[in-house]
C-alpha cells in the first residue's frame, strides 16, 4: 500500500488489486477500526488530526463474504 498526504487532515491510500474472480469489495481500517468499503484501489481519509500517525489496513472481501488477512 503506498500513502499520498492530500493536506493536513487527508490522505489517499492507493494499492495492488486483488486479481481473484470473486472479489467483491475492499474493506478499509484505520488504527484497527474498519472505516469504508470500496470496490476501487483507492480510498481517501478524510477528517483526520494534524500531527497523528495513523495505522491503515485493507482486506479483500469475496462475494461469500469471507475477508482476507
Amino acid at each position: 500500500m503506498t500513502t499520498e498526504t492530500l493536506s493536513h487532515t487527508e490522505i489517499k491510500l492507493t494499492w495492488n488489486a486483488n486479481t481473484e474472480s470473486d472479489l467483491d469489495h475492499y474493506n478499509v481500517y484505520r488504527d484497527g477500526a474498519k472505516i469504508a468499503e470500496t470496490t476501487s484501489t483507492t480510498y481517501t481519509d478524510t477528517g483526520l488530526t494534524p500531527e497523528t500517525t495513523y495505522t491503515y489496513e485493507v482486506s479483500a472481501v469475496d462475494t461469500s463474504g469471507n475477508e482476507g488477512d
